[in-house]
């Protein structure tokens, strides 16, 4: 990573402290951490990527019943 700024925080303690040890727990750095969330969190997905996830949740082939009858099953489930 040639291209990094410098960012100061201020963060709660407790969020800092629990950064901190799942950093620790990972093996990584606090600064590669708080990156990695950042860029997970904010990266934005090419539209070429959205198209492909999109065409993928909607080429499930599932069985699908009228409501009522997906309705008892879902209930029969959770109830036992």
């Amino acid at each position: 990573m040639t291209d990094l700024q410098r960012a100061d925080l201020l963060l709660p303690k407790k969020l800092l402290q629990r950064l901190r040890r799942d950093a620790r727990e990972r093996k990584t750095s606090l600064s590669a951490l708080v990156r990695e969330t950042l860029e997970r969190t904010y990266t934005i997905a090419s539209e070429q990527e959205r198209m492909a996830a999109a065409k993928r949740l909607t080429s499930c082939q599932g069985p699908v019943a009228d409501w009522p009858q997906m309705k008892r099953q879902i209930l029969r489930g959770f109830l036992g």
